[in-house]
């Protein structure tokens, strides 16, 4: 009987704690499924956080073709930054890759952001730090999610 109690019990837990990161509060307190679970360094809200920090100058706007290059990686709106970086890079140097792999190609080879020096000094102000790269690897190795 003991045995069959601490099984239901065990169970129980168990079912509990499977279900519980799919549950969030809002501001309100009401319960809501969160659907995005990925909040770590690798999460596109840091992604998205360096993207305006960098890109904004030339690549935001409020539609996916917006921007330079058709790239709107640094609008305000997070959906539609990531929403850019999903799409067909377009790029002949990215072949295959999307905007979001190509915007990391093209950080490390110093090509972007343009006019910000960082072919000839990747440490310049304008520039995507080794810290900031190294998140954005992150995201991309992780699925790119939102």
């Amino acid at each position: 009987m003991i045995r069959g109690f601490l099984r239901t019990s065990a169970i129980a837990l168990g079912a509990i704690l499977v279900a519980s990161p799919l549950v969030a509060c809002d501001d309100g307190g009401s319960a809501n499924e969160n659907t995005n679970t990925n909040t770590g360094t690798g999460a596109y809200s840091a992604v998205h956080a360096i993207f305006t920090a960098k890109c904004t100058p030339c690549h935001a706007g409020s539609a996916p073709e917006a921007g330079s290059g058709g790239a709107a990686l640094g609008a305000s709106d997070s959906a539609v930054s990531f929403d850019a970086t999903q799409l067909d890079a377009g790029f002949a140097a990215c072949a295959g890759k999307s905007k979001g792999e190509c915007a990391l190609i093209r950080i490390k080879d110093g090509s972007m952001p343009k006019g910000g020096g960082c072919d000839t000094d990747p440490n310049g102000a304008d520039c995507v730090t080794a810290a900031e790269q190294a998140i954005i690897q992150q995201w991309i190795d992780g699925g790119m999610a939102e």
